[in-house]
């Protein structure tokens, strides 16, 4: 069989120092799964998930090491990792689906895409999809279900081939070799984060029910945050008062939140960006996702619309460096580099108000089952996704750091935060 070396992107690069400081863990699996009633054909899935893998060589790659680091080695074809499980018990389901997503990766042996298929009765069944991050971001995860459900919806409708030809796109191994042929070309960029961040606090005092160990580790919990019914409405209200938008909003009351509980006024909070400017990366599948670190200044206990105005000032400022690479901004300022914390940026807000992930069967319903894994990727992380016309967040803390009880106290502290602010944008934070 054919196989095929290229560089890893930057991002890649930073993801794989990262996983080899906590091997086998599920800090980088992204997993989905549906709860599909109605006609559904196992055979016919895995045909669909073959083609989409055919035409993706970021989905038939693995990692191998070279000369210190890492290298892209991407298959010509592999045959989908897709396992049924039949006679499943109802009641324990969503426990198997939930340690099955959390099963480590091997990144260097492969795949990096599994699914299993549990048969719970004749026309009820649950999906489970999980690929590793190194070669799918949140935007990827779409469409690796859009283009599952078209090839699957093509072999319902014709029992023919689930191959749609289409225009052909760029493959991300081309765009690891373009990206790193660039890099000189973010000097600006780079040197634009440097001055933003330059004396910046390099950590977050957050109050710790323990002490840092030395060596953090990935072990975490996942809190569900209390949002009131319309939060996402008032939002969106608030932002179109002061020519915001919903994101800006959260970022603002996310940053007063931090700054109550850790009594820090000068904060730097991460930020994941699409990295999908360029109209030729539009349909790539892979980690085009880069971090932003992006500092809020709370003194003199601003009123929240003043933060907001000052927050939407500075992430639009930011928006022409996006693609600059966090880790390349991490040696610009060259803050001390220790195993117990994460350099620059201990806290991250992730929020996604796109459309939901679905897969569109013919014959069934698809509907999607929540799934949160324990794993932390930072000491907090806020995680906000649209759920309908609502939103659902949560927080995912270090088990290492933080007691359970104390996130959930947190929790209830920012909905109650957020509520407040949202109702009266004039007050002080």
């Amino acid at each position: 069989m054919e196989k095929y070396e290229f560089p890893v992107s930057p991002a890649q690069a930073r993801m794989l120092v990262l996983d080899q400081l906590n091997p086998g863990t599920a800090q980088y699996n992204v997993p989905v799964a549906f709860d599909v009633r109605g006609r559904f054909d196992v055979e016919a899935f895995r045909a669909a998930l073959e083609a989409v893998v055919a035409a993706h060589e970021s989905l038939r790659t693995v990692f191998q090491p070279h000369d210190g680091g890492y290298v892209q080695v991407v298959a010509e074809e592999v045959r989908v990792a897709l396992r049924v499980e039949r006679d499943v018990p109802a009641a324990r389901a969503h426990a198997r689906l939930k340690a099955e997503a959390a099963a480590p990766f091997d990144v260097e042996a492969g795949p990096l895409l599994r699914c299993v298929v549990h048969v719970v009765a004749d026309e009820h069944h649950l999906v489970l999809l999980t690929v590793h991050h190194l070669v799918c971001d949140g935007w990827s995860l779409r469409l690796l279900l859009e283009q599952v459900s078209g090839a699957y919806r093509r072999l319902a409708s014709t029992g023919g081939s689930p191959a749609d030809p289409g225009p052909l796109v760029p493959q991300y191994p081309d765009y690891a070799v373009w990206q790193r042929e660039r890099l000189h070309t973010m000097d600006e960029s780079v040197a634009f984060w440097a001055d933003t961040l330059k004396d910046a606090p390099t950590t977050l005092a957050l109050p710790a029910d323990r002490p840092r160990p030395a060596v953090q580790s990935a072990a975490g919990g996942v809190v569900r945050v209390p949002l009131a019914p319309g939060t996402r409405e008032r939002m969106a209200e608030v932002a179109a008062g002061r020519n915001a938008t919903p994101y800006m909003v959260m970022f603002a009351a996310f940053a007063a939140f931090l700054a109550r509980i850790s009594g820090q006024r000068d904060l730097v909070i991460a930020v994941p960006v699409a990295g999908r400017d360029h109209p030729d990366v539009q349909a790539m599948i892979g980690l085009l996702v880069n971090t932003i670190a992006v500092r809020a200044d709370l003194s003199g206990d601003p009123e929240f619309s003043d933060l907001l105005g000052q927050v939407r000032d500075r992430l639009l400022a930011a928006r022409p460096h996006h693609e600059a690479p966090f880790e390349a901004v991490v040696q610009a300022l060259a803050p001390g580099r220790e195993l117990s914390h994460d350099p620059l940026v201990q806290v991250m807000l992730a929020y996604d108000d796109d459309t939901s992930f679905a897969l569109d069967l013919p014959g069934a319903t698809a509907e999607r089952v929540e799934l949160l894994l324990d794993d932390a990727k930072f000491d907090l992380l806020m995680n906000v996704e649209r759920q309908g016309d609502e939103l659902a967040a949560h927080l995912v803390h270090r088990a290492d750091l933080f007691d359970r009880e104390t996130v959930r106290h947190w929790a209830r502290a920012f909905g109650t935060l957020l509520d407040g602010l949202l109702a009266e944008p004039g007050r002080p934070v």
